[in-house]
């Protein structure tokens, strides 16, 4: 179990500097949010439970899911990965 959490561990890592990566203003919560859905799967990862990504006037109050609102340059960009990684691990 120990080995399987850290396999989840590092996927998620990965799939987050992959998204910080893309982080650009112009693109869409949508598109950015995508990123980190992507290199999750890409990992061996099995789903995300929720797509809790706002950025600028969004972030507040939080718990929303991403839109296709296009972030701005200089945005506050909030997120909660909520992914399930490889062998059913958050």
């Amino acid at each position: 179990e120990i080995l399987a959490m850290r396999r989840s561990i590092v996927a998620c890592e990965a799939a987050m500097g992959e998204m910080e990566a893309a982080l650009r203003p112009g693109i869409s919560e949508n598109e950015l949010w995508a990123e980190l859905h992507r290199g999750n799967i890409a990992r061996g990862g099995e789903w995300v439970e929720t797509r809790l990504l706002t950025s600028g006037p969004r972030t507040n109050p939080w718990f929303q899911e991403c839109s296709s609102r296009t972030i701005a340059a200089g945005d506050l960009v909030a997120f909660d990965t909520d992914l399930i990684g490889p062998y059913g691990f958050c």
